[in-house]
């Protein structure tokens, strides 16, 4: 069952909106932790004012996708762009993955072995030395989109309505909202050519 979500997200063509209609991600970062795993100092967040889209330092850091306005979940699916030539250590907080996180815009998707309730899920956590610029969650994947699938499996599957990135270096970010929002795609693939 676990594998199905992912195969789902990633090859299913025709598919109608799931229980998450108005979910959507934003970047959240705190200063590196060596100790940090997903079973221990992952950030804890349980609103929007919670989530810290401006980090004034620079060099090594953690960052975290931020998924909310969920319902429930059993699969996402996104990419990960950044400013500078650094690589990153990315680790999936999920049953299972499929792609990696390591250069600015690569994907992955996730999948869960169950049915796991919002409203919030941080599917993992990155490791990278940064510079002056945004950390944003990007559409990518087999849709090329940023994606979560609900608890029904097929064909149930919706997209994020927002994407806010987090400024680091001094940087700006966007501030997360609960309103809907129109996604800014075009503006953030422009800041990254």
């Amino acid at each position: 069952m676990k594998i199905v979500g992912l195969i789902v997200l990633l090859t299913a063509a025709s598919l109608k909106a799931g229980s998450n209609p108005d979910f959507k991600v934003a970047v959240h970062v705190l200063p590196h932790d060596p100790d940090r795993s997903c079973g221990d100092r992952m950030p804890q967040i349980s609103r929007t004012d919670d989530i810290q889209t401006n980090y004034p330092g620079c060099g090594e850091i953690d960052f975290f996708p931020v998924f909310y306005n969920l319902q429930e979940y059993t699969a996402v699916e996104y990419a990960v762009t950044w400013r500078g030539p650094s690589s990153c250590v990315f680790v999936p907080c999920s049953f299972g993955h499929m792609g990696e996180i390591v250069w600015p815009g690569d994907w992955i998707a996730q999948s869960w072995d169950e049915c796991m309730p919002g409203p919030i899920v941080i599917p993992g956590s990155t490791r990278i030395v940064v510079q002056p610029g945004q950390i944003c969650i990007v559409p990518g994947g087999s849709e090329n989109n940023i994606t979560l699938c609900d608890c029904q499996y097929f064909p149930n599957r919706d997209y994020a309505t927002a994407s806010y990135c987090d400024g680091v270096c001094g940087a700006s970010g966007d501030k997360p909202e609960n309103a809907t929002k129109p996604t800014r795609w075009g503006a953030i693939k422009r800041m990254f050519r």
